[in-house]
């Protein structure tokens, strides 16, 4: 499957591409009961959906929301947020810089998130909000 904006190879699973940040059709329909809202960063504006696990890094190999390579205090595999019976998670990967709560106090490695909640990583620009769908 190729991206429909820049033509670029999508990986399977993938919910945004790689190389420019358009979603993947393969995206667009699932509608979950829990989804997250970019709040600011490269992918501001966009919905989320947590039907399945999403991993948030700068390794296209290994995340389904990549970040470019370059973002400060992002790591290559820095956290997965997922929805399980109904809760929504977010687990940490030993991020060199972590992941914080908008009110800036860094999340323990496994914790779990309440609708509205915020969270950021590498830089409080780069924030998502868990939200109801």
């Amino acid at each position: 499957m190729q991206c429909v904006k820049c033509g670029s190879p999508l990986r399977p699973g993938a919910m945004f591409c790689g190389m420019c940040g358009a979603p993947c059709q393969q995206g667009a329909a699932r509608m979950p009961g829990h989804a997250l809202t970019a709040d600011g960063g490269m992918y501001a504006g966009a919905r989320i959906p947590l039907d399945k696990p999403v991993v948030m890094g700068c390794d296209p190999s290994r995340c389904t929301l990549v970040l470019p390579p370059n973002t400060p205090g992002v790591s290559r595999l820095h956290c997965t947020v997922k929805c399980q019976d109904g809760v929504v998670y977010i687990m940490d990967h030993n991020s060199t810089y972590g992941t914080y709560w908008s009110s800036g106090t860094r999340l323990p490695a496994n914790t779990w998130v309440r609708v509205s909640d915020s969270f950021w990583l590498g830089d409080p620009g780069i924030r998502y909000t868990v939200i109801t769908v």
